[in-house]
């Protein structure tokens, strides 16, 4: 799919069909990841005259780019950081002749693993403030993720920088700041790997790093500051070369090398020559022997290397052979390219039977197996079955063709882009344009200048100008209808707001009410306390009064009463 629309876009671009391409890959990719792109470029209707390595397409933009300066023999180290692979390789040019010494990379190392270090960061840092995990929460890792890349490259050319991000979980705005050495310090052993694999391209190039003229940086990576110290650091304080776009080098590359397999360009072009090398070793095994190397890492592409084997039994008629590709010293560190089994071996005692299986590595860096039997006395091919994980070209024909009836559905122009390319062409029936898709008060005016004196040319700039005020009105809609479709979803969004507003608003009059209710009763018990302990108190005079009088009318009463005062009583 990414391929389709690249080319999409640059049959846009140049007005013409594009038919012949060259595909740039990461310098480490091994022989299923080319096999796989080329595959997708037939897929895509398109012959792929190349593939080739990034790092060499760079070095062809900066050898061009340079080579007005320079004379003799330079050794340049490319330097590409991308934002999902890492490639480091020694090329050595020479007027036109670019020889690649050596390659070296990660094709999992690049700007995603340093946005991955930065969200892991603050994932922990949200979880520390807040208490909340938010990793499992696939929209605010999306929208944190966006925000650390943003970040990543905002501290290129600033020591520090904010996070800013409105209700990032659970309601909870999310300002957190980092520095550029913070960034750094996270991410330091990535860069110092960087460092190691430029070490071990030398070693494998067996050059000495005083030896390297030029340090050029390619990928948007190397705009990291602390990436380019640690390089300078390496190579002593060499002045790193940025007079290519790190960007556009290897689609620029590519592009003058596509101009040279095609015969079209300049004839400084025609005289190019790449001579590109195998990133793994290739390694054979059978069955029941040890893992042998075939052709080491490094070695000059296309290449072809013949290997014999022998049958170990008596009319053996069948051979199993494994290919590995890869430079570690264990079978299990190394990636199977694939299993064949040698079919229809001719009957023979053991060891007498000579199977030649040949091994091509073509320019594209892609592997290709024969096998032929050369036991004296009998000459024949020898069968090998379909390596696993391979397309067949059948299946890729019937790939290719449903691809182009996608292609040709997705490419169905819209009503203004019909208009436009029959307008270019001379095509278009006016009046039918105008009562199909001009406004009212336009097919009037178109209608009062089709007058029998007016000129052809006259009447088509007319329609023209009509035409791209068409186009302006249709542009003017389409942003008006996304607008209108912003509104309907703020007003869906502020509906949904209004309608927990009126929710609590409700809660809040029923918590009022219960108060009030609650107030209500409260001052009906203090009255009806106050009024209780006023009729205890009347009752409990009355009873004094009583208790006075009854006393009064005993005879000690009177006798004390007699020359005394009554005891007073309480009002």
């Amino acid at each position: 799919m990414v391929i389709t629309k690249m080319k999409e876009i640059a049959e846009a671009y140049l007005g013409t069909t594009i038919k012949n391409v060259v595909i740039t890959v990461p310098a480490h990719f091994n022989d299923s990841q080319r096999r796989a792109t080329k595959n997708a470029g037939v897929i895509s209707g398109l012959n792929v005259m190349r593939i080739i390595n990034e790092p060499t397409a760079a070095a062809i933009a900066y050898g061009l780019d340079k080579k007005a300066s320079s004379s003799g023999e330079k050794n340049v180290l490319i330097f590409d950081l991308g934002g999902g692979t890492f490639d480091v390789s020694l090329i050595t040019i020479e007027e036109l002749i670019f020889e690649v010494k050596a390659t070296a990379g990660d094709t999992h190392l690049g700007g995603e693993d340093f946005d991955n270090r930065l969200v892991d960061h603050f994932v922990h840092e949200f979880k520390r403030k807040h208490e909340k995990d938010i990793s499992g929460n696939p929209r605010a890792l999306r929208r944190l993720r966006t925000a650390c890349e943003r970040a990543k490259r905002n501290l290129s050319c600033a020591s520090q920088t904010t996070i800013e991000l409105d209700s990032l979980f659970e309601g909870i705005d999310f300002y957190p700041t980092i520095t550029r050495a913070q960034f750094e310090e996270l991410n330091m052993d990535l860069f110092r790997k960087c460092i190691g694999s430029v070490d071990k391209c030398l070693r494998d190039a067996k050059m000495h790093k005083r030896n390297v003229h030029d340090v050029v940086l390619v990928g948007g990576s190397t705009r990291i500051p602390v990436i380019q110290q640690l390089l300078q650091d390496f190579f002593t304080g060499k002045v790193l070369c940025k007079s290519i776009n790190p960007d556009e080098a290897v689609a620029y590359g590519a592009a003058v090398h596509a101009a040279m397999l095609g015969g079209e360009g300049v004839c400084e072009v025609q005289d190019l020559c790449v001579l590109d090398v195998t990133p793994l070793s290739l390694c054979v095994k059978k069955t029941g022997d040890f893992l042998k190397v075939l052709i080491p890492g490094n070695t000059i592409v296309p290449i072809t290397k013949e290997h014999i084997v022998h049958t170990k039994s008596d009319n053996q008629r069948g051979m199993l052979i494994q290919v590995y590709e890869g430079d570690k010293a264990m079978t299990e560190d190394k990636n199977l390219l694939g299993k064949f089994v040698l079919s229809g071996i001719p009957p023979a005692p053991k060891g007498v039977a000579r199977i030649s299986v040949r091994f091509d590595f073509d320019a594209n860096g892609i592997l290709n197996i024969s096998a032929e039997d050369k036991t004296e006395g009998h000459m024949g091919k020898i069968t090998i079955n379909k390596v696993k994980g391979r397309l067949s070209m059948d299946e890729m024909d019937r790939m290719a063709t449903h691809s182009s009836a996608q292609l040709r559905v997705s490419k169905r122009p819209r009503p203004e882009e019909a208009v436009n390319s029959s307008v270019l062409q001379g095509e278009v029936d006016i009046e039918e344009f105008t009562k199909r898709w001009l406004p009212p008060q336009d097919q009037q005016l178109l209608g009062t200048l089709k007058l029998p004196t007016l000129e052809e040319g006259v009447m088509r700039r007319c329609f023209e100008a009509l035409f791209r005020r068409f186009v302006e009105l249709s542009q003017r809609t389409n942003r008006e209808m996304n607008l209108q479709k912003r509104v309907v979803d703020l007003e869906r969004e502020n509906k949904g707001l209004l309608d927990k507003m009126e929710e609590y608003k409700k809660q809040m009059e029923k918590w009022n009410e219960k108060a009030q209710t609650s107030s209500i009763e409260a001052v009906r018990a203090f009255k009806m306390s106050q009024e209780y302990a006023q009729a205890i108190n009347k009752a409990a005079k009355a009873r004094m009064k009583e208790i006075v009088f009854e006393w009064l009318e005993t005879e000690e009463g009177r006798e004390k009463s007699s020359g005394q005062s009554p005891p007073p009583t309480h009002n």
